[in-house]
């Protein structure tokens, strides 16, 4: 990339392609170089209110430092007096969960591909000191081929290896067990 200054000025929004508690992702072209991104947009009052500000500043951190195949990245955040954006890898193949949905079954050819690529991505993760705590289809991306990247760093904790942490956090229909008795938790929720 040249040295030319980015601004949020510099994207068109296209679509809509997913709503969350915390805002908006949109489906974002990049005007001067004709790249696409994701762009989730932050409402800073929400974040506020449900005290995520350590929890973003976190998900920022990982998105930028993320050097994986199978690990989403960021290149640009931008902020205003109102909204945070970040600008990550857009994955065209949409998520696992509404893949499933469409394919009603996968074969054991596809899960073994999937799982494989999943397993690095944590494999690197934890390697990286940091726990992601809300592994679910629906935070597995696909691009065109059918490659996967683990997406969704809003509840990803950093973690040395002998600590564990004892928030309360995930998605309930995927709770692991050590989040649910609340006697502390390390990596081995990922798993």
């Amino acid at each position: 990339m040249n040295n030319e200054k980015v601004t949020l000025e510099d994207f068109v929004i296209l679509k809509v392609i997913d709503k969350g508690s915390f805002g908006k992702v949109f489906l974002v072209s990049n005007k001067k170089m004709g790249k696409l991104y994701a762009m989730k947009r932050i409402n800073k009052d929400v974040l506020i209110e449900k005290k995520q500000i350590k929890n973003i500043r976190n998900e920022k951190e990982i998105l930028f430092q993320a050097q994986h195949p199978f690990v989403n990245s960021m290149d640009f955040v931008f902020q205003n007096e109102l909204r945070i954006y970040f600008f990550l890898n857009y994955f065209p193949g949409g998520n696992i969960y509404d893949n499933i949905f469409k394919a009603k079954r996968f074969p054991e050819s596809t899960v073994k591909f999937i799982g494989a690529q999943v397993i690095l991505a944590l494999g690197y993760l934890h390697k990286n000191k940091i726990v992601h705590r809300d592994l679910k289809p629906e935070n597995v991306l696909m691009d065109r081929d059918g490659y996967v990247c683990l997406a969704d760093f809003g509840l990803a904790k950093f973690l040395q290896p002998d600590e564990q942490t004892h928030s309360f956090c995930g998605t309930a229909e995927y709770l692991a067990p050590e989040i649910l008795d609340m006697q502390g938790h390390n990596y081995s929720v990922d798993w």
